[in-house]
């Protein structure tokens, strides 16, 4: 698919921006801040909200469902439900529903810790002047 030189066992991998001819394999990546659309998508909001019209399915071209943890492949999920969950590792009230993250989803969690750590560091404050340490007297 790639049309790569069947004969090289390595390829320089870069990013699209920087290929300058086809001999490198050129990645185009998501920008950051598309990243919080993409992984929402990994939250199950309740059947009511269908019904009521506050959100709309996702559909294929030709009508059927679009269940996006085939694109996610398990990265990121949020259920919800209309009770507290028993087995949470996380899990916040909203609008009268619980929205949680099963605490035996590894990648789940592991996928919520990376993106509180992107937005701590996305949000934190610009440091000054460089800052200088001295050990001892």
């Amino acid at each position: 698919m790639l049309n790569l030189n069947l004969e090289r066992d390595r390829y320089k991998i870069i990013s699209a921006s920087e290929a300058p001819n086809r001999d490198p394999i050129a990645i185009a990546t998501r920008p950051l801040i598309s990243e919080p659309q993409y992984i929402s998508q990994g939250v199950a909001p309740p059947a009511r909200d269908f019904a009521s019209g506050k959100i709309r399915p996702a559909t294929r071209e030709n009508g059927l469902p679009f269940d996006w943890q085939e694109m996610l492949e398990g990265a990121f999920k949020v259920s919800s439900s209309d009770k507290p969950p028993m087995d949470a590792s996380v899990a916040v009230n909203y609008r009268g529903a619980w929205f949680y993250i099963a605490d035996n989803d590894l990648d789940t969690k592991s996928t919520f810790v990376l993106i509180t750590q992107l937005i701590a560091l996305h949000s934190a404050p610009t440091a000054g002047p460089a800052m200088s340490f001295s050990f001892g007297k």
